[in-house]
């Protein structure tokens, strides 16, 4: 994808749209393709420039092309009215607190903006985990979560660490957060 630099400020945050000879789509969690503006779905890219597989063995080289030009990205992203594309976080960081789905992905954002502390965010349908590196905003950091989500306190345990285990290229390896 791309956004062009004349909508740079009007579509800040806004991956844009798929590059010439590639289509960007949406797909629900029935896998239909979604039509609508403003609708959140799994974010996929169809062109002949999606890689035919990935190979971790020898035998692999031998399979031929699996992803038939097709690549679902496991992002979730919306369209907006005029087609560029705002990802708001992974398909798989998602939690259900006492019936609320609720994503770790955007919990991280609100800690993020409120604080300007680097924050991770895990755990499973019982209780979020929010790692954080500054024991300062420990209690704050609950409390806003609290006041944005709407759930009950219990349901999230702040943790304050050294630092936010990361790899190489500045990926949050959450693997290595326990919860």
């Amino acid at each position: 994808a791309y956004l062009s630099a004349e909508l740079a400020v009007d579509k800040c945050g806004s991956i844009g749209k798929a590059v010439p000879n590639g289509e960007l789509f949406l797909l629900d969690e029935e896998g239909n393709v979604i039509e609508g503006a403003n609708i959140e779905g799994e974010m996929c890219y169809r062109g002949k420039n999606v890689t035919i597989g990935y190979a971790y063995k020898l035998e692999d080289l031998m399979l031929g092309d699996e992803n038939n030009g097709l690549l679902h990205t496991g992002d979730l992203a919306y369209r907006d009215e005029d087609g560029c594309y705002f990802i708001v976080g992974r398909k798989g960081r998602f939690l259900k607190l006492f019936g609320m789905r609720v994503g770790l992905d955007e919990c991280e954002q609100i800690v993020k903006s409120k604080y300007s502390i680097e924050c991770a965010c895990v755990g499973n349908d019982d209780k979020m985990i929010v790692y954080i590196v500054n024991e300062d905003y420990k209690q704050s950091v609950k409390d806003e979560l609290v006041d944005k989500t709407k759930i009950v306190a219990s349901a999230f345990e702040v943790r304050v660490i050294n630092e936010i285990p990361k790899n190489q290229t500045g990926k949050i390896l959450y693997s290595k957060l326990e919860f």
